[in-house]
């Protein structure tokens, strides 16, 4: 049996963020897609379900509810990381309310986000469940 190819969707509408994030799951061993708006996340979404998915919050014209609600739909469910330069309570409360299963807060560290996505989704290799 082959390993199977983790997955990532991406979605910030900042470019240097984008590159950021997906130069660290690219090292992790993910497939990254990128999506710079909600459309963009919504369509990649409606052909496509990632094992994993980092959503920025706050994006142009939108938040990150908007794409939390399609993914609750999804079977299986993509593992959601809320990444936000928002540190209120209240964003990470509305994050978490409305699906995410977890948040992380902007500046944040390049291990940080590796750790996060290892144990988001682990690899799977030859034997594994």
């Amino acid at each position: 049996m082959a390993d199977k190819m983790r997955t990532a969707l991406l979605v910030d509408d900042n470019r240097m963020g984008r590159e950021l994030a997906a130069e660290v799951l690219a090292t992790a061993g993910f497939l990254v897609r990128e999506a710079s708006s909600v459309g963009e996340a919504l369509d990649a979404l409606n052909v496509w379900c990632p094992d994993v998915v980092l959503l920025d919050w706050h994006l142009k014209g939108a938040t990150g509810d908007v794409v939390l609600r399609q993914l609750q739909t999804m079977s299986p469910r993509p593992y959601v990381v809320i990444v936000t330069a928002d540190a209120r309570d209240s964003v990470r409360s509305a994050a978490i309310t409305g699906g995410a299963d977890s948040v992380l807060t902007k500046p944040y560290r390049i291990s940080a986000l590796a750790a996060m996505m290892a144990d988001a989704a682990p690899e799977q290799t030859e034997g594994s469940i």
